[in-house]
């Protein structure tokens, strides 16, 4: 039995289809969105320098190397929701994928206001306020994508 707020969509192989495929296509498979995602009010924000004694951002992988550093740039991201708060890292990449997961399957740009994450480039990374125009540029972005997600997300 699915939970309460799980739609399951069973979907069947059209007569049509050749059959040679070994694989189903997975508009053909049975699949769910969640109905409703409640969070109640949540707040997302960066982490103050200040509050973690390392850095709020760092790389995330040692063994990263100069070429690919902006991939593994990582944020320490305080979440408060439902009177309980939680630090989370994440990495620049994890953010740019919540930002096309949203514009995919919740909402429209127009709506959001969110400005697309950029891809960060390695000329990027060589500028003396780079760190400092990311943590900016992400900070502005879970502002305002706290004032959206309110109480309920639809997906």
């Amino acid at each position: 039995m699915a939970p309460p707020n799980v739609k399951i969509k069973h979907i069947t192989r059209s007569p049509s289809s050749s059959g040679d495929t070994r694989f189903p296509k997975l508009d053909e498979c049975a699949h769910f969105h969640y109905e409703n995602v409640e969070l109640g009010p949540i707040k997302v924000l960066l982490c103050d320098k200040q509050i973690d004694s390392s850095k709020s951002s760092v790389v995330c992988s040692s063994s990263a190397n100069k070429e690919n550093e902006n991939d593994h740039l990582c944020f320490l991201v305080t979440v408060i929701s439902n009177n309980r708060k939680w630090m989370v890292r994440r990495s620049y990449k994890n953010f740019m994928f919540l930002d096309t997961q949203l514009h995919r399957c919740v909402y429209d740009r127009k709506y959001s206001l969110l400005r697309e994450l950029p891809n960060l480039c390695q000329e990027d990374s060589e500028s003396e306020d780079f760190e400092e125009k990311i943590r900016t540029l992400l900070s502005e972005y879970l502002e305002r994508f706290s004032q959206l997600a309110g109480s309920l997300i639809n997906c």
